[in-house]
């Protein structure tokens, strides 16, 4: 039978709590920091998704040579979304009719709790839920187009721009904007 030498130990029990204790607070510690970033991710996820979806809808106008809309708190066979892209065919009115050809239907709840978001209007005025029809439009030029009253031409008006404020839990903000020329633009506050 042979003897272990010092050198073949293996770990005290000592040894292996302070271990396991070590890496119990770092796991803690990692922990607390993927908590306090995940709203902040789930913000930019959800205002990139918004961006994305206005640009496509903006394309598929071009594409498609008719006005695409972007609805809010549209209902689309019942269900209400927070968000829906589609063909404004029928009589082009920025709001969705039945047989109007869906593009694309989202709901910030999927991004967890905590998204909320704000519509301004062209005039700069955050009201809830008024974003000129709840709705931003895209002629088959790619142009925006709101369906709002025209905008008295003395003094020139700034260029008309819409932007849609998300907000998550620990109120950071961010914005989606779509100038008159149809450009879209993601901006953090």
């Amino acid at each position: 039978m042979r003897l272990l030498t010092r050198n073949e130990r293996g770990f005290t029990l000592i040894e292996l709590l302070v271990t396991v204790g070590i890496a119990s607070i770092l796991m803690a510690t990692a922990a607390v920091s993927v908590n306090r970033y995940l709203p902040v991710y789930r913000l930019r996820e959800a205002t990139r998704d918004l961006a994305s979806t206005m640009q496509q809808t903006r394309y598929e106008a071009i594409r498609r040579s008719s006005r695409c809309v972007v609805a809010f708190n549209v209902d689309i066979n019942g269900t209400v979304f927070d968000y829906a892209a589609y063909v404004d065919n029928g009589p082009q009115n920025f709001q969705y009719d039945a047989g109007e050809v869906v593009l694309a239907t989202q709901n910030f709840t999927t991004y967890g709790s905590g998204i909320s978001f704000d519509l301004v209007n062209v005039a700069g005025e955050a009201d809830g839920v008024d974003f000129e029809d709840n709705s931003l439009g895209f002629n088959s030029r790619g142009i925006a187009e709101w369906n709002a009253p025209p905008i008295p031409p003395i003094p020139p008006p700034p260029p008309p721009t819409n932007t849609v404020y998300l907000t998550n839990n620990q109120d950071r903000a961010r914005g989606v904007t779509a100038n008159v020329a149809g450009n879209v633009r993601v901006r953090s506050f």
